[in-house]
């Protein structure tokens, strides 16, 4: 428990000595997941990146929201390297992990920056 929070502390500090990039992400995700500030413009937006930057969805229409498939967990696993945009290819991949309950079973949430 003691190590963790010692890793987290470094893992933060580190990142605002690099200028504070990933942390400014993750504010801004949570900061919009919160709200549910997702309103018809990002979503837009955000289907014409994946459609220009992600292989797995260069065939589908940013504008058609219902060409855009339900993935799972092992879609993202098996698939994960069609699915992460070619922006960001070459760069290091960080790791947030969290924990919390769901019908009294713990759940080992991640999210990738």
């Amino acid at each position: 428990m003691f190590g963790d929070s010692i890793r987290r502390t470094g893992f933060w500090v580190l990142d605002a000595i690099r200028g504070g990039e990933i942390q400014k992400n993750y504010i801004d995700i949570k900061r919009k997941m919160e709200s549910n500030q997702l309103n018809e413009e990002q979503l837009h937006k955000l289907m014409e990146y994946a459609t220009k930057t992600a292989p797995f969805y260069h065939d589908l229409k940013p504008n058609d929201f219902q060409s855009f498939p339900v993935i799972t967990k092992n879609d993202i696993k098996s698939q994960w390297d069609q699915m992460h945009s070619s922006v960001f290819h070459g760069k290091p991949v960080h790791y947030i992990f969290t924990k919390s309950k769901y019908n009294g079973k713990k759940i080992n949430r991640k999210a990738i920056f």
